[in-house]
């Protein structure tokens, strides 16, 4: 983990819901949630609003975007060695009940 990283992780506040406009993933221990180890880290799921990041969840091992109408970019930005994705629209995400998948969906599609 880089020092950028983790700085970043220290000073991000906790907010499970939101329209993030980037995400990024940081492994963060084997799973040991409901469904007991199964193969699968935790995912540190961070996300950027307003030029803010945040923690959306830090307890899930899956994150699923449905979507048929948008696409999603994919980095690695060299000062937190961790893969981001982006958007051409924010991501509506809801994390706070808490569960194994962390689902995202795009306004559009949410409001059909």
């Amino acid at each position: 983990m880089t020092d950028k990283l983790k700085e970043l992780i220290e000073k991000a506040t906790y907010k499970p819901v939101g329209d993030f406009a980037s995400l990024m993933f940081v492994s963060n221990g084997e799973y040991d949630g409901f469904f007991g180890k199964n193969g699968y880290d935790n995912l540190l799921i961070l996300g950027c609003e307003n030029d803010e990041w945040y923690k959306i969840s830090d307890y899930g091992d899956a994150f699923c975007i449905c979507t048929a109408l948008m696409n999603f970019n994919l980095d690695i930005p060299s000062d937190y060695g961790v893969p981001r994705i982006w958007f051409y629209e924010p991501v509506h995400i809801d994390a706070s009940f808490r569960v194994s998948t962390v689902i995202g969906q795009f306004e559009k599609e949410k409001n059909k």
